[in-house]
């Protein structure tokens, strides 16, 4: 029984250890979704403002005057190349959030097995203790039958 007990104290700050671990990999996985999200804004916007480029580009066309139609072209491929690029990177924020959610998942794993780990200890524990007061509760009444 005190085998079984050094093995619980033996694995918990197995267990806290994982925890921490757990506890960092899911901070780093809500940064990453953090800056994705703000990638992802960020990109929108340069997504809007692209279209109405290209609806003043298209009334421009349509008009009769055809002022600063270089510049408004010039700075539409610009936005469109900044987008491009925000989009790129979005993709590669989400090759990392999934790489770091597999890390948290590896995390888990790691933690459920000593958690479970930890119960069978304590089970075995129990039933040690219920298989010694039986022993006990036997050995009483033995002794209690043969002094009749």
């Amino acid at each position: 029984m005190r085998e079984t007990k050094l093995k619980i104290k033996r694995v918990q700050p197995v267990i806290n250890v994982k925890k921490t671990k757990v506890d960092e990999e899911a901070a780093v996985l809500n940064e990453i979704r953090n800056e994705k999200v703000i990638l992802v804004r960020v990109m929108r916007e340069n997504q809007k403002a692209y279209m109405e480029g290209v609806d003043k580009l298209n009334s421009l066309r349509n008009s009769a005057s055809r002022e600063n139609l270089g510049s408004l072209e010039s700075s539409l491929d610009y936005v469109k190349a900044q987008w491009f690029q925000l989009f790129r990177k979005v993709q590669e924020i989400e090759t990392k959030e999934k790489e770091q959610f597999s890390r948290l998942v590896l995390a888990e794993t790691a933690l459920r097995s000593a958690e479970k780990l930890k119960e069978k200890y304590e089970n075995d524990f129990r039933a040690g203790l219920a298989r010694s007061d039986q022993k006990l509760m036997d050995e009483f009444a033995s002794r209690k039958h043969s002094m009749k």
